[in-house]
């Protein structure tokens, strides 16, 4: 049985750089990874009898090539997250599924039929014409992946029977991309690629192309505005790179306001969203061109220069983003789409369905592929769902750098950031840091879904035994707790 899947592309579409999430390799998996031809993927994966137990009160199927859906309230099934790595220069064309006859599950004392009629909200349970979900196509410091979840075990209603798959092959034709990605010369990207994707033979077909190397190198890049760039207290950001340049981390400090006046970081300038000769370019811009020329694209634009240019693994954005206060705004956010059809956030004077606002992020400017905006509309980062041109995921989310923020709008405040940051990178064995706080609230919602600190329960088992786990659940609380509670525990927890 075949299944297969075609994206469409259309002319302003990135050319679809695509990496599959395909299978991590645990021990004892039996399965083959070869190439159909030196420009297409072949990924076959065999998977053992899942078993059926009852564990902390969920049902749940597992096997041993697999990891587990987690749903409240509902039957846990196996589910293989798959990351396949395209060959150089090509695109993903069409994704074909080849499925093996179905077995049935032995039922070991379980009545399959019960536990059905117990757990309404089957939703992982898949048919034979469901055991591929594609995820989305992103790329990671220039290699393209496509993300797949497989889905080998389904639930037939009709012989009440739970049934798998013993062998998954997924086949990947591709075409020739028409761009030309950034492929650093560096080692940590290759370790980054190497340790994502589960063909990692394909690596081997970049060694053959030249890699981009860079003639000045640089570690660490903040940016901030000229004000505090010249703060005249000693621990200032001059200190703070001084002390990264003796840890042998070349750092530097750029300011906004020098890339606000250079026309490179223009929506049309050598690393704006519209410039096709871009290596992170995708689509192009035809309307509403101020959404990709504002003070949120023009620095990430500047850190797609820094990161191709010099190298820059690091960027700390050293300025607050007060949107209501426009001196404060020093590094404003980039908004990203929440549908929030249905939650209680919703404001009454608003129609069901529409969000009351965008999630506020910084994963804008740690991912640098595309615009975040193929529709080109008010929202960036829409789900496909609700991205009205291309009905793609609209957010690159496998990050080429990281990025952190330090949410300072004065000198004081830069002081303070700064002591305490130094001052944490001196701790070595204490037992602050084995420390975790989850916090969970009342959503509102009606059943299991009414308090936060059930869905933080989901990911207790998660956790390394070396941590110490501390909860604030106002499930757990006579009354709700207030930003008070909050504040204590985590003063309670050197260093202050």
């Amino acid at each position: 049985m075949k299944r297969k899947y075609c994206p469409i592309f259309n002319q302003f579409m990135f050319s679809i750089f695509i990496l599959f999430l395909f299978i991590s390799m645990p021990f004892g998996t039996t399965f083959q990874a070869n190439n159909v031809s030196s420009t297409d993927v072949l990924f076959r994966i065999c998977f053992s009898e899942p078993e059926m137990m009852i564990t902390n009160d969920r049902f749940t199927i597992s096997s041993f090539e697999t990891d587990n859906t987690i749903e409240i309230e509902n039957i846990s099934l196996p589910v293989k997250p798959l990351r396949l790595l395209l060959p150089k220069g090509k695109m993903m064309d069409e994704i074909t599924v080849e499925i093996t006859n179905p077995i049935s599950i032995e039922t070991h004392n379980f009545n399959q039929k019960d536990l059905i009629k117990n757990h309404e909200f089957i939703t992982h349970a898949k048919t034979e014409k469901d055991v591929f979900e594609f995820v989305g196509c992103y790329w990671i410091c220039g290699y393209p992946v496509v993300f797949l979840n497989l889905y080998p075990v389904f639930y037939e209603f009709e012989n009440e029977q739970f049934y798998y798959y013993k062998e998954i092959n997924v086949y990947i034709s591709t075409q020739t991309a028409d761009y030309s990605p950034v492929i650093r010369n560096k080692s940590t990207d290759y370790e980054s690629i190497y340790s994502i994707v589960d063909n990692k033979e394909m690596i081997s077909s970049y060694s053959l192309f030249q890699l981009t190397t860079q003639s000045d190198t640089l570690d660490y890049l903040i940016i901030t505005n000229e004000t505090l760039a010249d703060s005249p207290l000693e621990d200032n950001f001059d200190y703070f790179t001084y002390h990264k340049e003796q840890q042998g981390i070349s750092t530097n400090v750029v300011t906004v306001e020098e890339i606000l006046s250079d026309p490179a970081y223009g929506v049309n300038g050598t690393w704006g969203d519209n410039n096709p000769l871009n290596p992170f370019y995708q689509t192009a811009i035809t309307h509403n061109f101020s959404l990709f020329d504002d003070a949120q694209a023009r620095i990430r634009n500047y850190i797609r220069y820094a990161y191709a240019k010099f190298g820059v693994t690091y960027v700390l954005l050293a300025g607050d983003a007060d949107v209501n206060n426009p001196d404060q705004n020093i590094i404003p956010v980039r908004g990203l789409f929440a549908n929030e059809s249905g939650l209680p956030l919703i404001n009454k004077s608003m129609r069901m369905g529409e969000e009351e606002d965008d999630i506020p992020s910084d994963v804008y400017y740690a991912c640098l592929d595309g615009n975040f905006n193929t529709d080109m509309d008010a929202h960036f980062g829409e789900s496909p769902d609700r991205n009205q041109l291309t009905g793609v995921d609209e957010a690159d989310l496998l990050s080429e750098v990281s990025v952190g923020r330090a949410c300072v709008d004065s000198f004081e405040e830069i002081a303070y950031f700064v002591e305490k940051t130094l001052r944490y990178e001196s701790l070595n064995d204490d037992l602050y840091l084995d420390k975790i706080l989850f916090v969970g609230e009342y959503l509102g919602f009606p059943g299991i879904s009414a308090y936060g600190g059930n869905y933080k329960d989901e990911m207790k088992p998660l956790l390394p035994d070396t941590f110490n786990l501390v909860t604030l659940y106002d499930r757990d609380m006579a009354m709700n707790w207030d930003k008070q509670d909050l504040i204590d525990i985590i003063n309670d927890a050197p260093p202050h």
